[in-house]
């Protein structure tokens, strides 16, 4: 799956990138690697994926792979909220963003 996903991102295919992430944060068919989740995630979230920019959210709020920046979670949150991401807008709302 990892082989098919790597593939498919490296053509700019967000829904792929957000998979290829998460296997990376998880350690799933690879060995965990935050750095790697992290660059993944965010080219996700860059173009446009919902559950990537609602995962680099959560990776900035909990400062994994990452320096901790609550402004960055919240801004992600935000746009994944806008795409009526169901997680985002409880986090959004829990963070009195929405």
């Amino acid at each position: 799956m990892l082989r098919r996903s790597s593939g498919t991102c490296r053509k700019g295919y967000p829904l792929a990138e957000c998979q290829v992430g998460y296997f990376y944060y998880r350690g799933l068919g690879v060995e965990k690697d935050l750095a790697k989740a992290l660059y993944w995630t965010q080219r996700a979230a860059e173009h446009g994926d919902r559950d990537g920019q609602y995962n680099l959210a959560t990776l900035y709020e909990n400062g994994e792979g990452v320096a901790k920046n609550t402004d960055e979670a919240k801004r992600w949150y935000l746009l994944a909220a806008q795409q009526k991401h169901r997680e985002a807008i409880s986090k959004c709302r829990k963070l009195k963003i929405m």
